[in-house]
Order: C-alpha cells, then structure tokens, then sequence
C-alpha cells in the first residue's frame, strides 16, 4: 500500500513552503501501529493506536519511536522530487508478540498553525505482521513530490 499524506500534514507542508511555520522538521518520530487501520486522507493522529509495549529502536534512543533528524533527509532534484532519510534505517526489535498494522510519522512539535500532528501513514503489505520475541522490521522513509501530471 502506498504511503498517505493525509489532509492535515498537507496543511502542514503548505504552511511550511510559505513560512507561515518556520521551522517544520525539529521533532519528526516513526511509530508502529497495531489497529486494523487503512490510512486515509481524513485521518489525524488518534487515528492510530502505537505499539509502546515489546518494541524497541536498535539505533534510536531505546524507546517505541524513532526520531528523524532534518540533518538526515537528503533531496534529489528532479521529476519527480524524491527526499530519503539517509542515516541506517531504524530497526523496530520486538520482545514480545505484537501485531503490526503499519507505521505512521508524527510531528512531536506543537505548533499553533497545525491543527494534528499526524505527519504520513502506511499499511504494511504484509498486515497484518504478528511479530515474535527477536522478530525485528526496519523501515525506509522516503518522499516524493510530483506533479499532478504524473512527470
């Protein structure tokens, strides 16, 4: 399934490009999700139960969440534009059973002009994964931006 950006991180994104939030990509973080949920453009953050319990970030802070540092998203120039986190991607370890449904990105950040905090969400192919205790899933973050036109 591909990946949503649904209608309150597409405010986000617009209020970004005209600076009306001057710095947008201070507290971005990656979750799993565990309900049976397809993402949608209506939905917001609370659509999305996270799995905080029995999963682990190999290379983040040791948490349920991985956090993606602006530093680390490189832009490639191009039709269409495509954005891709580059450091090692995060690996979720799990020491429990846990059902995956997916994963979504919030922005951690209050800001006044956003109204959720919900940032893209995808359904894994696979969903749903029931993990196992030493199952692991790294995910790769990639945008891409093209025109309506498809080039």
């Amino acid at each position: 399934m591909a990946l949503v950006i649904p209608n309150v991180a597409e405010e986000f994104f617009l209020n970004c490009i005209t600076r009306k939030i001057q710095d947008p990509l201070h507290s971005w973080a990656i979750r799993l999700y565990s309900n049976n949920k397809t993402p949608a453009n209506t939905d917001i953050a609370s659509d999305y139960t996270a799995i905080t319990d029995g999963v682990s970030v190999t290379n983040g802070d040791g948490t349920y969440q991985y956090s993606l540092s602006h530093q680390n998203f490189v832009t490639t120039p191009g039709s269409p534009t495509s954005t891709l986190y580059t450091v090692t991607n995060p690996k979720f370890l799990f020491s429990q059973d846990v059902t995956v449904y997916g994963c979504y990105v919030i922005n951690l950040a209050a800001h006044s002009q956003v109204t959720d905090s919900l940032i893209a969400a995808q359904r894994l192919t696979s969903a749903p994964f029931t993990a196992t205790n030493g199952d692991s899933i790294t995910i790769t973050f990639t945008l891409t931006l093209g025109s309506v036109s498809g080039d």
